[in-house]
């Protein structure tokens, strides 16, 4: 499958509205990123309602989801409502999808099967999957969160990216693709108990400094929208 490919220095970010926002980092590792919306009209994407979801440079997980659409993880099946990738200077800076809406159960058992079948024949897995992570397109359901996908070779490592499943059942299938492919074989209790003890660092000045600018700046900005300057949400554009 296709997909589009958006330049960030092209999206005026003043153009979108903030839905959700993460700014933290875990054990010196980026695990900030963003949700944001556009309205009835941008310059980028013209009139349609699309939601973007961005990180920096230094996100933990910047680049997972290059490797599952490269694999084939990632497709109309899967991710039906995915439009593209943003990029700048050669990195990968976030995606974009078409406008969802919540599913409340129905087919997810499909979907976890297709999801499993799509597990054994690439050798990735989604972390995240859950009923929690499956929204609705036309129709379709549609994974969301679509960086949290590793290798399953990584398995073991879950717990350095600070990562942890939230489907058992997900869990036990991956665990058992891993104990048939690997000679050192993992169990639930000793390898993927991962997150329970979580540290959250503390963040540095330069950290703290660019946290207060953030949240500084966008009270400027919610109090003058029509301000010319361009707001950077913290977003690193350069």
């Amino acid at each position: 499958m296709n997909y589009e490919h958006f330049s960030l220095t092209d999206i005026d970010l003043r153009e979108l509205d903030v839905i959700k926002e993460n700014i933290f980092w875990l054990d010196e590792q980026d695990h900030s990123r963003w949700v944001l919306r556009t309205r009835k009209k941008s310059a980028a994407f013209g009139s349609q309602e699309l939601y973007l979801k961005i990180w920096n440079p230094t996100y933990i997980r910047r680049d997972n989801i290059l490797a599952g659409i490269d694999v084939g993880f990632y497709d109309d099946q899967i991710t039906p409502a995915l439009v593209g990738l943003i990029f700048h200077r050669g990195f990968c800076r976030g995606y974009v999808v078409r406008k969802c809406t919540p599913n409340w159960g129905a087919g997810v058992d499909e979907l976890f099967d297709l999801i499993k079948e799509k597990s054994e024949q690439t050798g990735f897995f989604s972390y995240q999957f859950s009923r929690y992570h499956i929204m609705r397109y036309k129709n379709r359901l549609n994974l969301i969160d679509l960086e949290g996908i590793y290798p399953i070779r990584d398995l073991p490592l879950l717990a350095r990216y600070q990562s942890r499943f939230d489907d058992r059942n997900y869990e036990d299938f991956i665990t058992g693709l891993y104990n048939k492919q690997f000679t050192c074989p993992l169990n639930q209790s000793k390898a993927l108990s991962v997150g329970t003890e979580r540290r959250i660092s503390k963040p540095n000045l330069l950290k703290r400094s660019a946290l207060f600018l953030w949240n500084y700046s966008l009270s400027l900005w919610n109090e003058a929208k029509k301000d010319e300057s361009h707001h950077l949400y913290l977003i690193n554009c350069d």
